[in-house]
């Protein structure tokens, strides 16, 4: 676990940072001409609300070559998702010359 300080909204300078936030992961990504920091949690789709209440009665087809294909129960698989957001602000991506 990483732990982070998140600038408060609207604050102007780094020594604004008041909130600790412990990321579970962290990303560096290259998107619109940027170089961003994201700070990631995983979730579990059995959690879900809409899921939940059926996770044990849910299957997915699996379909392979050769018309193949093999049903399983959703809840032998552990399926995530990541949340997250934004830490600091953008920085400009170097271009080399």
């Amino acid at each position: 676990m990483c732990n982070y300080r998140r600038r408060k909204r609207g604050a102007s300078s780094p020594d604004e940072f008041d909130e600790l936030s412990a990321c579970e992961h962290r990303a560096n990504i290259q998107a619109f001409g940027s170089n961003y920091t994201l700070c990631l949690f995983l979730k579990e789709f059995r959690h879900e609300s809409i899921l939940e209440k059926s996770w044990d009665s849910l299957n997915v087809t699996i379909f392979g070559a050769q018309n193949s294909s093999e049903d399983l129960a959703i809840s032998t698989l552990t399926l995530k998702y990541a949340t997250g957001y934004v830490l600091g602000s953008p920085t400009k991506m170097n271009r080399p010359s």
